[in-house]
């Protein structure tokens, strides 16, 4: 798996690759960001969570060796993916659809017209309706367990 490592959507993603490499030892996890350290300006904990899945990783990397100095950073480093990778998975919500899961969302789409490249989106609908079901599916679980 190939992810800009950005917190939230992206570290979890990670999380479950290392949980699934202790199944699939093949499977690698990469990590390329925009620029160089970009947790610096995160809380301590948020810091100390990137560094234990850093730990872990097959391969990290920047685009730019040196610090944020401005949004080109972020272009460079989704091209570099798009070009390195085979399809996405992407978590987006179109109804937030500012900021960089659109624009990467735009460019995936170009890029799907004109070659062969899979997408795969996963939408805030898609994260209700499997939290609906799993509480269903316990909500039985448990009735069943009760008689």
């Amino acid at each position: 798996m190939l992810t800009p490592g950005q917190y939230g959507v992206d570290l979890w993603a990670c999380e479950v690759v290392l949980e699934l490499k202790k199944t699939y030892p093949h499977l690698k996890l990469s990590i390329i960001t925009a620029f160089q350290n970009p947790e610096e300006q995160w809380k301590e904990d948020k810091q100390e969570y990137y560094r234990t899945i850093l730990q872990g990783v097959d391969y990290y990397g920047a685009v730019s060796k040196q610090p944020y100095i401005g949004p080109w950073q972020f272009t460079a480093r989704d091209d570099l993916l798009l070009r390195k990778s085979d399809g996405i998975l992407l978590v987006y919500d179109e109804d937030a659809a500012e900021g960089s899961p659109r624009f990467m969302k735009e460019k995936a789409v170009k890029k799907q017209q004109n070659e062969d490249y899979t997408i795969i989106s996963v939408t805030s609908e898609d994260i209700q309706s499997i939290a609906e079901d799993e509480r269903m599916n316990s909500v039985s679980e448990y009735e069943d367990s009760s008689f």
